[in-house]
């Protein structure tokens, strides 16, 4: 039951974000995936290092 709760809580969040930041937060989910963690700080370790890389530059 916690598990649909929590389903649940994060597609009605997610609607208000989209509906908040549109394109902007729908490019981020593409890009973080809602419930893969391993891939999720992954793509976020990616993220950063890109941007270290431009602020460098």
């Amino acid at each position: 039951i916690i598990i649909s709760a929590f389903y649940l809580m994060e597609i009605n969040e997610e609607k208000f974000d989209q509906m908040k930041w549109g394109d902007e937060y729908r490019q981020y989910m593409k890009e973080i995936p809602r419930w893969n963690i391993i891939k999720g700080l992954r793509a976020r370790k990616r993220e950063t290092a890109q941007r270290r890389e431009s602020v460098e530059e």
